[in-house]
């Protein structure tokens, strides 16, 4: 499997079991109160080009999923 293919799924178990997005538009890896963060945020979502939940999970449960999924993927 070439790494392209590899980053690819990393990005979807991401979006899968990570990052969320609240009924705001702000996704959970952003600090909602910087323009900034929100938009950068807003980018990254976009430039991997995948679908994600609309339901929030608590900050606990992201970073463990987080620290979970890119363990998977090294």
């Amino acid at each position: 499997m070439v790494i392209e293919e590899l980053r690819r799924g990393y990005h979807k178990n991401l979006v899968k079991d990570v990052i969320f997005i609240d009924n705001s538009g702000v996704p959970n890896n952003a600090d909602r109160y910087s323009k900034t963060s929100v938009a950068l945020a807003r980018g990254i979502l976009e430039e991997i080009n995948l679908e994600t939940s609309r339901i929030k999970s608590s900050g606990q449960t992201s970073g463990k999923e987080f620290a979970n999924v890119t363990a998977d993927f090294l």
